[in-house]
């Protein structure tokens, strides 16, 4: 049973590895490729919100403890898009604090999905395919 774990979280992790492809290309296609690819990935998470968990929240539970959560939420990350989060287009920077907050995420995501994993495969075979099929 280890080793039907092992080899799922193997081959989810593999995929993360798609996106050097995206890197290793050079120039305007590299740009070109980016912009489309973070264009789609906004698109998608700003419609699954909008279009589905926020209106799904709200049918559910008051409306005032909703929005009071949702505005705190866009100031929350207004602020740390502000304050904390610097952007640079330049070719050589001080600090890209990017790459540790990718690295902190990234590790905590692919916890929680090892996570699942183990406990899908723990719960039998019928969900273990379908949690492999979601997680990927």
């Amino acid at each position: 049973m280890i080793l039907n774990v092992l080899a799922a979280t193997f081959m989810i992790s593999l995929l993360a590895f798609t996106g050097l492809t995206t890197l290793a290309q050079k120039g305007e296609l590299k740009d070109a490729t980016l912009l489309g690819l973070v264009g789609f990935s906004a698109g998608a998470l700003i419609g699954g919100a909008f279009l589905h968990l926020i209106p799904e929240t709200i049918a559910r539970s008051s409306d005032f403890q909703i929005y009071l959560a949702l505005t705190c939420s866009f100031i929350l990350f207004f602020l740390f898009e502000r304050f904390v989060w610097r952007h640079c287009h330049k070719a050589k920077c001080e600090v890209h604090p990017f790459v540790y907050m990718n690295l902190l995420g990234d590790g905590l995501h692919n916890s929680i999905d090892g996570l699942v994993i183990s406990a899908s495969s723990l719960a039998g075979t019928g969900s273990r395919d379908i949690d492999r099929g979601c997680l990927a």
